[in-house]
């Protein structure tokens, strides 16, 4: 009206009757979750967004205003469930970024609800086509390959190629080549948010690209007053191998309250080829089928939980700890030719040692070469820091502990690795972002890595045989379109 204001009073019930509506139509629960970033004096936002949530017992996410610039970061931060608009908000939203170009998740999201105006049926079609909005089953595929230099970075393997169908009541199931979750999750956002990606996502006795897998990940749990995500991981490898058959599973957990995430994972593996790269693919024993018979048994397990903190908008805590078990692989020539010989792929091995077992009937075998079981314990922990806007700095420290065997021969069980990391980001907001980074790793002495490193220079390009200290430097520029 453009007349005197007037007032119209309403009761409790009326109040409380809005949100039941809004909840019963929309077929709302305690698992939902709305952002509310429209003002608190009209009646979209008073009953539709904020009251509804309380009857149904969802929650809300309150920011102080709306914001184009950094709406769906919340919504991705705070795992929404459904958003709340007018068209207005649309338009803003329609002329920003995708948020999954940034690697925002917003997948959650079951429905856009639009009112307090008429929104435009070509907004409607344009913002659901845009930002993948929708309810009930979804069938996607996912083809992604890293290259380096030109060249494929694993010759042999893709980083992701599968198909899913998922539905926000029931789950996701994908079928194909994928990363695990203790590499990809440690990789980011732990360790890149605080410079040490490699050193704490590619090291360990976990294994990172599963080439023949089978995942099925959870509908959002209510738990404790926070979401927990469930999901479980199963990869066949190679099933040319007969004798030696490769299996793998990994279990994982997601539990997300407020400004806490806490990520734990679990893997366990046999046959899978014996190493301590936390990025190594999934797939056989050995690359030449034909060793099936020879190559022998190897096993290796990891354990993993990490949690991150956002003590307020600019600062953010970061910690994780690993346990790495490896069964060890004794060494075997597979194959043998007049030049050279032809070995399998040992690990923590007793070069030119014997070990005695003892069959359940007394009888007694020695094996050469013997492969002795080991296991150790990372930790890490990093600071990142959000200053004048766009600046962000950050530091991070791995510890990369000693190994604890019976293996009589020095493999690297009594070396140890502390990596220090620090690093200045610009961030320009459009996709682009300058930084600029230093390191220091420290080796417990100079000789063989420690036992959950891939090379004596992996990582840092320090040299444990070499030097016992080493430090670097950086500067570079990420671009993401």
């Amino acid at each position: 009206t453009t007349g005197k204001p007037k007032g119209c009073v309403l009761s409790n019930k009326n109040v409380v009757a809005g949100g039941e509506f809004t909840s019963s139509a929309h077929q709302l629960s305690a698992h939902d979750r709305v952002l509310c970033a429209m003002p608190l004096y009209h009646i979209n936002g008073q009953i539709v967004t904020t009251v509804a949530p309380l009857v149904h017992g969802g929650s809300v996410v309150m920011p102080h205003r709306f914001s184009a610039s950094n709406y769906w970061d919340l919504v991705a931060t705070h795992q929404c469930t459904w958003i709340n608009v007018v068209p207005t908000i649309i338009a803003y939203l329609l002329n920003g970024d995708d948020p999954r170009h940034r690697g925002l998740d917003i997948a959650r999201v079951k429905f856009c609800r639009s009112a307090s105006a008429p929104l435009p049926p070509e907004q409607h079609r344009a913002f659901e086509a845009k930002f993948d909005i929708g309810r009930g089953f979804k069938v996607s595929g996912l083809l992604s390959q890293r290259y380096r230099d030109g060249k494929i970075d694993l010759p042999g393997f893709v980083y992701e190629k599968n198909v899913a169908i998922s539905h926000e009541d029931y789950g996701r199931l994908a079928v194909g080549a994928m990363t695990s979750r203790s590499w990809s999750v440690a990789d980011y956002p732990y360790g890149t948010n605080i410079g040490l990606a490699d050193v704490w996502g590619a090291s360990g006795a976990g294994y990172g690209l599963l080439g023949h897998a089978v995942r099925y990940t959870s509908r959002i749990f209510d738990v404790l007053e926070g979401d927990l995500v469930l999901e479980a991981t199963y990869d066949r490898g190679n099933r040319d191998f007969k004798i030696h058959k490769p299996w793998f599973y990994e279990l994982y957990a997601q539990f997300h309250k407020g400004d806490l995430v806490i990520d734990a994972m679990y893997q366990d593996s046999r046959n899978g080829g014996a190493v301590a790269w936390g990025h190594a693919p999934f797939s056989g024993p050995f690359y030449d089928v034909a060793a099936d018979a020879k190559v022998g048994t190897a096993g290796q397990t990891m354990a993993m939980a990490m949690a991150r903190y956002e003590v307020n908008p600019r600062l953010e805590v970061t910690g994780g700890i690993r346990h790495n078990r490896w069964s060890g692989m004794s060494a075997v020539i597979v194959k043998s030719e007049p030049r050279f010989d032809t070995w399998n792929w040992p690990f923590n091995v007793d070069w030119n040692g014997k070990l005695v077992y003892t069959n359940a009937d007394g009888s007694k075998y020695i094996v050469d070469n013997p492969g002795y079981p080991v296991y150790s314990t990372d930790v890490m922990g990093g600071l990142r820091y959000r200053f004048a806007g766009n600046w962000i700095v950050h530091t991070g420290v791995a510890y990369l502990g000693k190994g604890h065997t019976k293996n009589p021969s020095e493999r690297g069980q009594s070396n140890s690795a502390l990596v220090n990391t620090v690093g200045l980001n610009y961030d320009f907001k459009n996709g682009l972002q300058l930084y600029g980074m230093a390191g220091m790793v420290h080796y417990d002495h100079k000789g063989l890595a420690p036992i959950s490193i891939p090379s004596h220079s992996s990582f840092t390009n320090v040299d444990s045989r070499v030097s016992k200290q080493g430090n670097w430097f950086g500067v570079g520029a990420v671009f993401v379109f």
